[in-house]
């Protein structure tokens, strides 16, 4: 026949959307089962402004819908490569007629067009892509950051250093949490702005999976690429079409998980930042009460008098410390404002496309020359 079609090179790459639907499924179980929070992890005010729960349903439908596009797809190459192998017994003379496929030019050039590394190359392809096993391996979660990494390198010492010498009511709460290993003052706290762990540990997951689905949609270009050479006609540039479509889709997919990294790590930082300040303002303040009380009652001083020895004895530098706290709260609201933007601009990209592959069926195939548009 005087266009190619190879129905071997076909089901190869239906065994691939095989793959791509297994990556789906392994990004769909990492977003479900690697990102349970709890009601304390979460933290009330972020469950009313955020809805955690509903941002992991909406990437798991997401990724799920991805599974179907891919497992459906892949039953239909499969039919492709039938009906081409059965074509060509019963149907050899009228093949033999048929003019080449379309010109490149009619080929659709998708935003992502290049993402994924060399230019189209329409020579004969290896079929070569990743393998499932490789896709599972870029789905490995990072360790999140220890609090050391944290103070040092997010909050630049800001809170420690604003401290001088050791907090009294600093040490008793960590004796007590150590004795009882509760910290009643850091348990209200946390079920009010939540575990900064929590989030630091989403915020590996949504890089994972975005890792591991750009990967998915750099091979699902290659993979397309592949069939160049091996497949030509009408029905091969619908497909090239819709393939390039779902890559894009893919690839829309991949920044919605980056743009939820980073505003988990917003989060993440938040949270970080208002424990500290948290923790700070509450050991100052209670720390110069009990200055002020002891020294009181040791000296049997009034109390004005016991209030111009504090100022005396450095205290009124805590009490600034205190003050330029609310300077430190005003950039952490700024910076809760950022979160907004940043998971607004990830609701907003588009979804994995509902897979229409099956237009192509209702066209039995057509050959180039046949007389029917796709």
């Amino acid at each position: 026949m005087s266009f190619t079609v190879d129905p071997d090179v076909l089901d190869k790459y239906a065994e691939f959307l095989e793959d791509v639907s297994g990556g789906a499924v392994e990004v769909e179980q990492l977003v479900t089962k690697e990102t349970k929070m709890s009601a304390h992890d979460e933290g009330l005010i972020n469950a009313l402004c955020l809805g955690h729960e509903t941002i992991v349903e909406s990437m798991a439908e997401r990724t799920r819908q991805m599974d179907r596009i891919a497992r459906g797809s892949c039953s239909e190459m499969h039919r492709v490569a039938e009906y081409y192998r059965e074509e060509e017994k019963s149907n050899a003379a009228k093949l033999a007629k048929i003019d080449e496929g379309y010109p490149e030019s009619d080929f659709y050039l998708g935003k992502y067009e290049g993402r994924g590394g060399d230019e189209r190359s329409h020579a004969p392809s290896s079929t070569k892509w990743t393998k499932f096993e490789d896709i599972k391996s870029e789905l490995k979660l990072d360790p999140i950051p220890s609090k050391e990494e944290m103070i040092g390198s997010k909050v630049e010492f800001w809170a420690r250093n604003s401290l001088n010498g050791t907090s009294v009511v600093g040490a008793a709460r960590l004796v007590l949490e150590n004795l009882i290993g509760f910290d009643f003052i850091q348990s209200i706290r946390e079920w009010w702005i939540g575990e900064w762990e929590a989030w630091a540990k989403c915020a590996t997951v949504w890089k994972s999976c975005a890792k591991g689905v750009e990967l998915i949609a750099e091979n699902v270009h290659d993979a397309t690429d592949s069939l160049h050479g091996s497949w030509e006609g009408m029905a091969a540039d619908a497909a090239h079409v819709y393939f390039e479509k779902f890559r894009d889709a893919i690839y829309t997919e991949a920044d919605a998980f980056s743009a939820l990294q980073q505003g988990y790590e917003l989060v993440m930082e938040f949270i970080f930042e208002i424990h500290l300040l948290f923790d700070d303002v509450v050991n100052t303040v209670l720390d110069i009460v009990f200055t002020i009380l002891t020294a009181g009652s040791a000296k049997g001083l009034t109390m004005a008098t016991v209030i111009k020895e504090a100022f005396q004895g450095g205290w009124v530098e805590k009490i600034i410390n205190c003050v330029s706290y609310a300077g430190a709260l005003a950039s952490i609201v700024s910076d809760f404002v950022k979160i907004f933007e940043t998971l607004s601009e990830a609701a907003d990209l588009e979804e994995v496309p509902a897979c229409d592959f099956g237009k192509l069926k209702d066209h039995h195939y057509q050959h180039p020359g046949d007389g029917e548009e796709f």
